[in-house]
């Protein structure tokens, strides 16, 4: 029997750890954004289940365990309630703002249900890994309470895909992360109920596939927040108010070597009290000392992690992002460089793809795209492609109307990050 225990004590153990190591490669990993921060939280809640675990297992006498199962029992109804908050935060925006109220009334629901359910375990059997929860009352509330929260969960996610489409792969993500640990657990206990066999049922297993789950979906859909903003003071170049005319619901293609002309639309549509978002293979920093951005969101295609940073391999989290912005902007201007860049990690297809859905929420949302390209980096089957979904504005259009003189069109700005 100490043998059983001291495996089952190690691999708890190592199963804690390394749920910390994963909470704390996702806030490296990704910005402190509430979602990643929950997910740290629910990473240190498990690994401290996984703590009173080992120690009930291995207490000396019972009155020690049961201490322990107490603390097991508190902690991991904390921890479905974490779970129940994480899906709140992978919502969309519109979606959470309607029962952000409930939150408070339901976070001291669990911290109530988790202290009476603790409280409430009295007694442990042994098996033959060490002493384990038993089955009273305090057991069977946290145990209830946690497949309430499953169930709900599941629930409301399921709600969500039906009138959300392109929520449906996180809700199906996030619903197999809160159910894997109950599928372990009863595929495990059927197995030995088959063979006639008395096994110990080794649930922080299955919580593993819920951390790579739930760490999955927080990366891949939630990497970047954008939030639209109004700069308070912006100067367009000389020459932009020559430059065409945009009409709100339409995507452009600025077929020219230079993306100078294609800021100069944008920062013209901003004087204009427009959104922006700005998608770019520059340094975002370099693009905001250039045309004095103090607040206007940038976001800097690379393969480099950090706040506002999307792999160029990530095209569903850049569409996303986009769609966000797009649904959240009032008269949104999104000005999207770097398809050049793209086509080097994707397939042209899918770039193709891409640019076609951000024009049809562009559509939607009664927005303005701006694609400045390089024709001679494409062919002329992908540039023929590029052309048929957008408006078309050639290099000779534009050269002529843009004084292009960065320093002196913008020597009269406020300094970077400064607003009156």
């Amino acid at each position: 029997m100490q043998e059983l225990t001291l495996a089952y004590a190690t691999i708890v153990s190592i199963i804690g750890c390394i749920a910390i190591l994963i909470g704390a490669w996702m806030l490296f990993r990704a910005p402190p954004t509430a979602a990643v921060r929950c997910f740290m939280i629910l990473m240190i809640l498990f690994a401290s289940s996984a703590f009173w675990s080992v120690a009930m297992a291995i207490s000396k006498t019972e009155a020690e365990a049961v201490v322990m199962a107490r603390m097991v029992t508190f902690s991991y109804t904390l921890m479905f309630g974490c779970f129940y908050e994480m899906a709140y935060y992978l919502l969309p925006e519109d979606v959470r703002e309607p029962i952000t109220w409930k939150r408070q009334v339901f976070r001291f629901e669990i911290v109530i249900m988790a202290l009476l359910s603790g409280a409430l375990v009295s007694s442990v059997r042994v098996v033959s890994t060490g002493y384990v929860v038993g089955t009273d009352l305090g057991t069977i509330i946290g145990i209830s309470g946690s497949l309430i929260l499953v169930v709900g969960t599941v629930q409301k996610l399921s709600f969500y895909t039906k009138v959300m489409r392109t929520f449906r792969r996180q809700a199906l993500l996030i619903s197999l992360g809160m159910l894997s640990p109950f599928i372990f657990g009863f595929t495990l206990y059927g197995i030995a109920l088959c063979l006639g066999m008395s096994i110990p049922i080794p649930l922080s297993i299955g919580y593993l596939g819920t951390i790579v789950l739930l760490g999955y979906t927080v990366l891949r859909y939630h990497l970047v927040f954008i939030s639209p903003v109004h700069e308070d003071r912006v100067c367009a170049p000389p020459g932009a108010h020559r430059l065409p005319e945009v009409q709100y619901g339409s995507g452009y293609l600025l077929e020219s070597k230079s993306s100078e002309s294609a800021y100069g639309i944008f920062l013209r549509e901003l004087e204009k009290g427009c959104e922006g978002l700005i998608v770019t293979r520059e340094h975002p920093e370099h693009v905001r000392e250039k045309f004095r951005l103090a607040k206007t969101p940038i976001i800097w295609l690379t393969t480099h992690p950090g706040p506002g940073r999307i792999e160029p391999t990530n095209l569903s989290v850049l569409q996303h992002t986009i769609s966000e912005f797009l649904r959240k902007g009032s008269r949104p201007v999104l000005l999207f460089e770097g398809l050049e860049y793209l086509m080097v990690n994707d397939k042209f297809d899918k770039v193709v793809q891409l640019c076609q859905m951000v024009r049809d929420e562009v559509m939607v949302q009664e927005g303005v795209l701006i694609i400045p390209v390089d024709a001679e980096a494409f062919t002329q089957r992908e540039i023929a492609l590029l052309e048929r979904d957008l408006n078309v504005l050639s290099e000779q259009s534009v050269e002529s109307c843009l004084e292009i003189e960065p320093a002196k069109g913008y020597t009269d700005r406020l300094p970077l990050g400064q607003v009156n």
